[in-house]
C-alpha cells in the first residue's frame, strides 16, 4: 500500500472512531462554558493513541435515546491488540479543587463464561489520572484510588443503567505504576483520561454504552 492510500485509510479510520465514541465535556470553569465532542479516542491509554478500535460499532437498533446510536462493544476479534476491551479519551486537563463528574447509560447481554451478575464483571467505567505520566486510576463512584471497582453493570443487565463517579480533584495521588515517579510519591495531577470497558475481555458477551458525559466545575 503507498503511503497516500495508507495515510487516506487511518484518516478514514480515526473519523469513524471519533463517531463511535461520542463523549462530550461541558466544563464549567470561568470562560469555557461551551460543550463540544471530544474526537481522537484511542484503544488504551498503553497502546499507540488513535487507534480505531476494530470491536467497537455503532449500533442503531440499541438506541438508549431514540434516533441517537449506542456504542456496542462486540468479541475481540482474531489478532486484535485491545486486550483490555478498552476505549479512551483523550487528555483532560484538570486540577486539585476541581469537582469532576463523569457518567454513562450502559447495558449488557448474556455472559458466555456463566458470570451473569457477577458484581464484577461487565461494563464498567474509569478515569485514569497524569502528570507527567501515568500515576493511578479510579473505577470507584467516589473517585477513590483503590484497588476496587464499583462501576460495573453486570452481565445479563439488559436495561439501560447509569453509572456517575463524581469526586473533588485532591491536592495529590499516590503513584502507583512506578513508571515517572517513585511508587507511593504524592504526585500532583494535571490531567485525566475517562474510560469505558468491558471485563472480562475474553468474555463473548456484547456491551452497549451510550450519552456519556464529562463535567468539570
Amino acid at each position: 500500500m503507498n503511503s497516500r492510500k495508507f495515510f487516506s485509510v487511518l484518516f478514514i479510520g480515526l473519523l469513524l472512531f471519533s463517531a463511535i465514541l461520542f463523549l462530550f465535556i461541558q466544563a464549567a470553569h470561568p470562560g469555557n462554558t461551551n460543550a463540544a465532542p471530544i474526537s481522537s479516542w484511542g484503544v488504551a491509554d498503553y497502546y499507540p493513541r488513535n487507534t480505531f478500535a476494530e470491536n467497537n460499532h455503532l449500533d442503531y437498533n440499541v438506541e438508549y435515546e431514540v434516533g441517537v446510536p449506542s456504542i456496542r462493544s462486540d468479541p475481540l476479534p482474531s489478532g486484535s491488540t485491545n486486550y483490555a476491551r478498552e476505549s479512551d479519551s483523550p487528555w483532560i486537563s484538570i486540577s486539585p479543587g476541581d469537582t469532576v463528574v463523569f457518567s454513562v447509560w450502559m447495558k449488557t447481554s448474556s455472559s458466555t463464561l456463566s458470570d451473569n451478575g457477577n458484581s464484577q464483571e461487565g461494563a464498567r467505567i474509569g478515569i485514569d489520572f497524569y502528570a507527567n505520566g501515568d500515576i493511578t486510576g479510579t473505577s470507584m463512584r467516589d473517585g477513590s484510588c483503590v484497588d476496587s471497582s464499583n462501576t460495573f453493570v453486570p452481565w445479563g443487565k439488559s436495561t439501560w443503567t447509569q453509572v456517575t463517579i463524581s469526586f473533588v480533584v485532591p491536592s495529590s495521588y499516590t503513584d502507583v505504576y512506578g513508571g515517572n515517579y517513585a511508587v507511593g510519591q504524592q504526585v500532583v495531577a494535571s490531567g485525566c483520561i475517562p474510560w469505558v470497558q468491558v471485563c472480562e475481555p475474553t468474555d463473548a458477551g456484547q456491551a452497549w454504552f451510550a450519552n456519556p458525559q464529562f463535567y468539570i466545575s
